[in-house]
């Protein structure tokens, strides 16, 4: 008995979806404006976001300077960033701000612009196009709406990305290292130092930036050691100042001293 009530709500639930297909499928190929409008509010708010967005593409024209177009956009916007396609949401959310500018929404659009690219901010080893995007759109979301309690959750989520872009950087630097061009290591990790003054991975960055000149010294022409040498000596001076405590500084120490004995041997 139970088994065939399971079977009958099973092929009630099918009949209903094919039935809700069809009729959409129906309005989605008609022409009928305001069938598409009616629809499409009905699907958003039944949370299907990508068929919704499908018949708003399809009327957002016709109701071009009409009291519906804000709507339409902001939904459009929603619907996207419900549907997880940030950088589409990011575009509508754009889009509407630059259309709508003295709409009650517009605040929230700014925010929302700003999250999705923050949302679409990849892994730190990948390109951070979109990391530097978030940032500079939360930057301008707190410097217009400074008040707003989304401005304190606007600056924590800068300080994460710029964390990340640390990561980012600190990772390319170290990727040098790998690839044993210690020329290019030294400049990047000299480059981070600059690039980011209360980063927690600063002393080892001074760490690495020393054992990157005295390998790039220990490894060049006997004519351009002693310049190398002298360079990698003042990057040791300058982590053994900073951090005389590290837990690096007995293997740097190592390193100094065949510092000072090259140094020695191109006197």
């Amino acid at each position: 008995m139970f088994k065939n009530l399971k079977t009958i709500v099973l092929f009630g639930i099918l009949f209903i979806t094919t039935i809700s297909c069809s009729q959409y499928d129906k309005v989605l190929k008609g022409s009928d404006v305001q069938a598409k409008y009616k629809m499409a509010n009905e699907l958003f708010e039944q949370g299907k976001f990508t068929r919704a967005n499908k018949l708003f593409e399809q009327v957002q024209q016709s109701y071009r300077g009409k009291p519906q177009a804000e709507r339409i956009t902001f939904l459009m916007a929603e619907g996207y960033y419900g549907a997880g396609d940030y950088l589409l949401a990011a575009y509508y959310y754009g889009r509407f701000i630059k259309s709508y500018p003295e709409s009650t929404k517009i605040e929230e659009a700014a925010y929302k612009k700003a999250y999705c690219y923050y949302l679409d901010s990849p892994e730190y080893t990948l390109d951070q196009e979109n990391t530097y995007k978030a940032i500079e759109e939360m930057q301008k979301y707190i410097n217009r709406y400074s008040d707003s309690e989304n401005a304190v959750e606007a600056n924590k989520i800068i300080r994460e990305l710029i964390v990340k872009l640390e990561k980012k950087d600190f990772y390319i630097a170290k990727q040098y290292m790998k690839l044993e061009n210690y020329k290019a290591a030294d400049i990047y990790f000299g480059n981070f130092l600059s690039d980011y003054p209360d980063s927690e991975l600063r002393e080892e960055a001074y760490y690495l930036k020393f054992v990157s000149m005295y390998e790039f010294a220990k490894n060049s022409f006997y004519v351009k050691q002693k310049e190398r040498y002298t360079s990698a000596k003042t990057s040791f001076l300058l982590f053994e100042k900073k951090y005389p405590e590290s837990d690096k500084m007995k293997k740097a120490r190592k390193y100094y001293e065949d510092v000072l004995e090259g140094l020695k041997n191109v006197s």
